[in-house]
């Protein structure tokens, strides 16, 4: 197929959008911004704002991968996974280089096996990612009649990568108790970065791209972080904190404050020094890139001699200690659900790369996480979140009510989740489903007050009615009250 054909061939190609302009546009450029091309929200610690498709050495596979790519853009795809799939042809790309081929239809079956010769230098990993990417952009491009190429060749030889638990990326308990001995030795902004990683377990993304305003306290005294899960579409997330990590937060609050303003939005920033930036920190009006923190943290690794158990210089990157938190849970016994919860996996399927690292018991759990209380029912009831008459996830939403951002005011609800929505719009005091704990005493308290003012205001009106409801509630209130406060004791 010549140039001629191909340009017509790419020329009747339609995404079916309302973007006709913006498309025609793009394709006339090698490079997009992701913000400004593409509107897209990019991630700030990574450093990278736009895709570049120069490299992609045939004009054929260069077309059609811009129309690929904006599809994908318009399925809600990130710009990081953008820039996965651009990698994936561009690798691809130059292989094609040394064979035969001059469209897709030359795309064979023989050639494929010979690209996958050609990557015997990469991990496995690496491998089964490059070749699904591929086969994806080769099922779109048949699905949208922008070429056809038979997929069969794929059968089998992408199966699920299962993790190899010798080669997990934690740190290692001689690797822990020397960051313990040198952590004074970095940075103080970096010191408070490390903390929260070592006790949280948070991704990169989230700890670099923490607001300013984070920390929060609830009425019982108890502290909260909040942060974004960046990972899946910008979703807001909550971890319960223990008070020492809340003045580690008050702490970079006021560094940031004091070097930065009221303008700074983030808990953490950039540093203008790159050499020996571990341990000399000016602060800069931009988020770090998460590149350079990993350099931060193998500069003080090499300065401190910080080995493994074999005397090998331990090489640091700031997802080892996400790992490391699922690995002390697991070998402490905590559930494997409750892991899941805490560390914000969408399935139970990525904690086979985190709990099964170290052999387990499961005869205890974490207490601070899972610490059993009295719970009850707007009767003043208590309901055992173990019990088999209350449905199997009760405990579950539970703790989630717990770890993440309520929804109510105070309470959770314990109906079934795959029940229709629910029809008791606020009327939670009413419906059966409808559960608290002593956390939400005061909240009760402030209820009763505010109820026993309207009981006396409807009796000096006259509003008999209005009256009888009050004081059902007012009963309510009290035997609820009663109830959790008899658990304290």
């Amino acid at each position: 197929m010549n140039e001629e054909q191909h340009t017509i061939i790419t020329s009747n190609i339609s995404l079916k959008t309302e973007r006709k302009e913006t498309e025609k546009s793009l394709m006339q450029k090698d490079r997009w911004y992701g913000e400004e091309d593409l509107g897209m929200r990019l991630n700030q610690h990574e450093g990278v704002k736009s895709i570049y498709f120069g490299n992609i050495r045939q004009n054929w596979l260069k077309d059609i991968t811009k129309y690929y790519i904006l599809y994908r853009r318009y399925q809600g795809k990130s710009f990081g996974t953008l820039r996965e799939y651009i990698k994936a042809i561009q690798h691809f790309s130059r292989f094609l280089e040394t064979q035969c081929v001059y469209y897709f239809t030359d795309i064979t079956d023989e050639v494929l096996s010979s690209y996958l010769g050609n990557m015997h230098s990469l991990s496995e990993k690496t491998q089964k990612h490059r070749l699904s990417h591929i086969k994806i952009f080769f099922e779109l491009g048949n699905s949208n009649n922008w070429f056809q190429i038979s997929t069969y060749w794929f059968r089998g030889r992408l199966g699920d990568a299962k993790p190899k638990n010798n080669k997990i990326n934690y740190i290692p308990n001689e690797v822990s108790s020397q960051i313990d001995i040198y952590l004074y030795l970095l940075a103080k902004p970096l010191q408070r970065m490390v903390l929260l990683l070592r006790a949280l377990g948070l991704r990169g993304s989230e700890l670099l791209q923490m607001r300013f305003d984070c920390l929060k306290q609830r009425m019982s005294g108890d502290w909260e972080i909040h942060f974004t899960n960046w990972k899946f579409k910008e979703r807001h997330d909550v971890l319960p904190i223990v008070p020492e990590l809340a003045e580690i937060i008050k702490e970079q609050q006021t560094y940031i404050r004091t070097h930065l303003g009221e303008d700074f939005e983030y808990l953490f920033c950039a540093n203008t020094y790159e050499s020996n930036g571990f341990k000399f920190f000016k602060a800069k009006s931009k988020v770090m890139l998460l590149q350079q923190f990993n350099i931060y943290l193998n500069q003080w690794a090499e300065s401190c001699n910080i080995c493994d158990e074999s005397g090998k210089l331990w090489k640091f990157t700031s997802h080892q200690f996400r790992r490391t938190v699922a690995t002390k849970m697991t070998n402490e016994g905590v559930r494997q659900y409750i892991i899941q919860r805490y560390l914000r996996h969408h399935s139970p399927d990525m904690m086979q790369h985190y709990a099964h690292i170290l052999p387990s018991t499961f005869k205890k759990e974490i207490e601070g996480l899972h610490k059993r209380k009295k719970i009850v029912d707007v009767t003043g009831l208590e309901v055992s979140i173990s019990n088999p008459e209350i449905e199997n996830d009760i405990e579950l939403r539970w703790l989630r009510s717990k770890m993440q951002p309520k929804a109510l005011a105070m309470g959770f609800c314990a109906r079934p989740q795959l029940l229709k929505p629910c029809p008791h719009a606020n009327a939670c005091m009413d419906c059966q489903h409808f559960r608290l704990d002593e956390d939400d005493l005061p909240t009760l308290t402030q209820h009763l007050e505010r109820n026993q003012k309207l009981k006396e205001e409807s009796e000096r009106l006259g509003y008999i009615r209005q009256l009888k409801e009050i004081e059902q509630d007012e009963a309510k209130l009290i035997n609820i009250i009663k109830s959790l406060e008899n658990a304290n004791g």
